[in-house]
């Protein structure tokens, strides 16, 4: 895992890196995704190689601190998860979904795993700190994008959703909360904890309420489509500041 090469942590994505034929780097990164899914490995690295900065957030499973390598002095945020409250909240198809796709996929707007340490009582996941922040703050400050910007950064989540689609990997997540900005103003689609490997139809209720789509509501069974209806909400979010179908009654808003 620690020798795999990966795409430069900032910046667009450059022709050259395709190389000439997208459909051939679509495959290889196919075959990647499927060499390395579901691989029983952890980092040799040892969490006390890391100084622990500053809290960044807080979450129902644990928590994500800033933090700085010893050996290189580079900075990470590392997510540290208790083990207990993992199996008690039953989230353990859903940690190693989010391990999988963090392990395997290599995109340049998808954030990607640099470390996976298991310790007695806890486990912690270490990716690249990206800076700036989500796109939701920023979406907020702004109150809204202007179309050009909207563009900018639908073009990006739209390439990392056809990567992972072309796997047959479903975020089921698509949110502003959980896509990243870094200091150059390009994006990293992160937050993989309901992500799955889906051949055909999965009928898992999860993902935030404002982004469901309706066959996720009516439990009928839903494929890649669902990551689609999630894009454009969040495509009009990004152009007027708001989702389309909000409602402070959760049931209001599914009808």
């Amino acid at each position: 895992m620690d020798n795999i090469e990966k795409y430069p942590l900032y910046g667009p994505l450059e022709i050259n890196a395709l190389g000439s034929n997208y459909k051939l780097f679509l495959e290889a990164g196919k075959r990647e995704i499927k060499n390395l899914w579901d691989i029983k490995h952890q980092s040799d690295f040892k969490v006390d190689g890391y100084e622990m900065i500053r809290y960044l957030a807080k979450g129902s499973f644990g928590k994500v601190v800033l933090v700085r390598n010893k050996v290189d002095d580079g900075y990470h945020a590392m997510k540290v998860l208790d083990k207990e409250n993992i199996v008690k909240k039953k989230q353990l198809l859903h940690l190693k979904g989010e391990i999988n796709v963090l392990r395997s996929v290599n995109f340049p707007f998808t954030m990607y795993l640099q470390h996976f340490i298991i310790g007695n009582t806890l486990l912690y996941i270490v990716t690249p700190y990206v800076e700036s922040g989500d796109l939701f703050t920023h979406l907020r400050k702004e109150r809204r994008f202007d179309e050009h910007i909207s563009t900018f950064y639908g073009a990006q989540i739209l390439l990392a959703i056809e990567f992972l689609h072309y796997s047959d990997i479903l975020h089921r997540d698509i949110k502003p909360e959980n896509i990243l900005l870094d200091h150059t103003g390009f994006l990293k689609l992160t937050d993989f904890g309901f992500a799955k490997m889906v051949k055909g139809r999965t009928y898992s209720m999860c993902g935030t309420p404002e982004y469901l789509a309706p066959e996720i509501i009516l439990n009928q069974g839903y494929g890649k489509a669902v990551d689609w209806w999630a894009f454009g909400v969040l495509m009009f979010e990004l152009t007027t500041g708001k989702t389309p179908f909000y409602n402070n009654d959760t049931k209001k808003m599914y009808q």
